[in-house]
């Protein structure tokens, strides 16, 4: 089952979109961290507290992009994680590229409009010539 969190749901995504290509099923869960993070069930299984979690019969994985990688790689026969020790590499690199590159300028950028953070007009206008820049750098590689 992969745990979320409604605001951030995003993060999910990944995982989400892994499984489809895949053609898996994923159940899903909405997290609720002001009541659940507290329970005990839940830091025995998740000591971390990170969310988006996948809970699998082996135990939980956390953060975004393992749970990506792990969804990707579980079929061999789809090659969605590549062919070879190569593709691996260059998956990797683009998927870490737009958790830094993309990700964090877009947070920087939307959080405030969604109420998650405070608007730092500043870190905004930077934010939007980041996200600018990593989208030509990627559509260059496309």
């Amino acid at each position: 089952t992969l745990h979320y969190i409604e605001q951030t749901s995003y993060k999910a995504e990944k995982a989400l979109i892994a499984a489809k290509f895949n053609g898996l099923a994923l159940d899903q869960k909405k997290f609720d961290a002001q009541k659940d993070a507290r329970k005990p069930e839940f830091i025995a299984k998740n000591p971390t507290g990170k969310v988006p979690y996948l809970e699998t019969d082996m135990g939980c994985l956390f953060t975004s992009n393992a749970i990506a990688r792990y969804i990707a790689r579980s079929r061999a026969d789809t090659a969605l994680y590549g062919k070879c020790f190569d593709d691996e590499g260059q998956i990797d690199t683009w998927l870490e590229f737009c958790t830094h590159e993309l990700e964090v300028p877009l947070m920087t950028w939307v959080y405030p409009v969604m109420g998650l953070m405070d608007d730092i007009p500043k870190a905004t206008a930077d934010a939007q010539v980041d996200v600018k820049k990593a989208l030509t750098a990627l559509e260059g590689q496309l």
